[in-house]
């Protein structure tokens, strides 16, 4: 998908752009003054774009969305995911009879399905992962719970894990967004947004 090699090979490559521009301006901080201050457009250069790159991704509306509606757009995802990381078991339930979705509210489930999944297996290395998209009370509900390694402490104030962003996406379509972690390690993300339409 474009959002994610936008996220993860452009943005990883800005990154390595500016920590390259930071070197090279601490280095030079003692000696010539002009190549402190090039070296710190390099790094102002690489932070513009990388803020224009995520301003960019949550605008992209995954082709299978339109194609074929949310619970298979939530399957192809799943499947990708099984396809790269085959040491990781990854169950899906409830997304055959999903009701018709407006636009936002559809890339808003898709696109925390698709964070709390990229987070389970990237960050908490998890071995087992549950996802599911379910009409519950009048909610469309987006859970996503692994056997990972569980949230770091402080990790709500420290802003890791895309939680800022799922929750911004879910309130934003009327919702909310709940994370809950056990004493043992394994986090759960339970997205519940409306079901009335949308534009």
């Amino acid at each position: 998908m474009i959002a994610r090699e936008l996220h993860d090979e452009l943005g990883q490559s800005i990154t390595a752009i500016r920590s390259f521009g930071l070197i090279i301006q601490q280095q030079a901080a003692a000696g010539d003054k002009r190549v402190a201050e090039a070296a710190q457009l390099v790094v102002d250069t690489a932070g513009r774009m990388y803020d224009a790159v995520h301003e960019m991704i949550p605008r992209l509306r995954p082709f299978a969305l339109d194609s074929f509606g949310l619970g298979d757009a939530v399957a192809d995802l799943v499947a990708a995911w099984r396809t790269r990381h085959t040491g990781v078991a990854i169950a899906l339930q409830g997304t055959e009879h999903l009701p018709e979705l407006g636009a936002q509210q559809a890339i808003c489930a898709y696109r925390i399905a698709q964070e709390a999944l990229t987070n389970a297996v990237r960050h908490a290395r998890a071995r087992q992962i549950a996802v599911s998209v379910n009409v519950e009370s009048g909610e469309l509900v987006v859970r996503v719970a692994d056997d990972g390694v569980g949230l770091d402490p402080g990790w709500e104030q420290s802003g890791h894990y895309g939680v800022r962003g799922m929750r911004e996406r879910a309130e934003a379509s009327g919702g909310s967004l709940q994370l809950t972690s056990k004493a043992g390690g394994g986090t759960q993300v339970v997205a519940r947004l409306p079901l009335h339409a949308q534009p």
